[in-house]
């Protein structure tokens, strides 16, 4: 377990200050885990070789301190799709919920606490087509439960095959180049191909909301983009053959190794092009995938 006090933060003002927020070293956040690695040789033989390498990693965070308001209260700070709030993660998502598509007329919906006479949520949802009315909640951590990675190798009469896998399991993802894709119709703006399924009056059944330039509720930040974060990626695989040692005392050769190398092969995730790597918080951009890179050699020994 690790304890880190005086952390830095964007912390919000009063916009008569002239600026909207300023640095602070305000936080205190313990972070606890445990990392389990296995290495070892499954099968061995005179001409064969098996051995496997993994790791696994179980991570939590929390905020256990912020400054108090003068009600002697924790303050809390909205950053992007976050809330920094004692007790939660820095890395757990405040948003809009997202209800799906009101079937008569193709609005999108958001969920709203119910209060009572005093203005006391009664624990009771309504639903909203007004982004202004809808409220906001945790949905889930950018955490995953766990993650890590895998190497298998084999060797084989001068034969050798690596393979290295990471994965992910659990956490979510805010895909906001997906929801960038599902805009409204603005104009010279590429659309994802989902958006033929939006609502029309001969398509009601349908999670996606009605084109409607006009309407700046339909795509909104909410848990509608959140998508499940877990993934497996092949990171690489390389293949190779080393000489038999009696070809080479002619040559006055060591060893001679050919091989074909082969990085980023690919990706298995909840959505076609996403990229759940891009970042441990859980947020997207417009930074390139890694790219698939291929290559050959040629190692000689003296």
């Amino acid at each position: 377990m690790r304890k880190s006090e005086n952390l830095l933060f964007s912390v919000p003002i009063p916009q008569s200050s002239g600026i909207s927020s300023k640095m602070q070293n305000i936080g205190t956040m313990k972070n606890n885990g445990i990392e389990i690695q296995l290495s070892g040789d499954v099968m061995r033989g005179e001409h064969f070789l098996w051995s496997l390498d993994f790791n696994l990693t179980h991570y939590k965070n929390k905020i256990t301190k912020l400054p108090k308001d003068e009600e002697g209260k924790y303050q809390e700070i909205i950053s992007g799709t976050k809330k920094l709030s004692v007790g939660h993660s820095i890395y757990d998502f405040w948003l809009r919920s997202y209800a799906g598509v009101d079937k008569a007329n193709g609005d999108a919906l958001y969920y709203y606490d119910i209060t009572d006479a005093q203005g006391n949520p009664t624990g009771e949802r309504g639903t909203t087509n007004d982004r202004n009315k809808a409220s906001y909640y945790y949905c889930g951590s950018a955490i995953p439960d766990v993650y890590g990675g895998l190497t298998s190798t084999w060797k084989f009469y001068g034969f050798d095959l690596s393979v290295f896998l990471t994965y992910q399991l659990g956490g979510k993802f805010y895909d906001s180049n997906y929801a960038s894709l599902m805009h409204t119709g603005s104009r010279g703006v590429h659309w994802s191909a989902d958006i033929m399924n939006s609502w029309t009056p001969e398509n009601t059944n349908t999670d996606v909301p009605r084109v409607d330039y006009n309407n700046s509720n339909q795509s909104i930040a909410s848990d509608r983009w959140l998508t499940n974060a877990s993934y497996l990626s092949l990171k690489n695989v390389t293949i190779g053959y080393s000489l038999p040692k009696r070809w080479l005392e002619k040559v006055n050769f060591n060893a001679v190794r050919i091989y074909a190398s082969g990085d980023n092969m690919g990706l298995i995730c909840k959505r076609k092009g996403m990229d759940p790597q891009q970042s441990f918080s859980g947020t997207s951009d417009f930074t390139y995938t890694p790219v698939r890179t291929i290559s050959f050699g040629l190692n000689i020994t003296f």
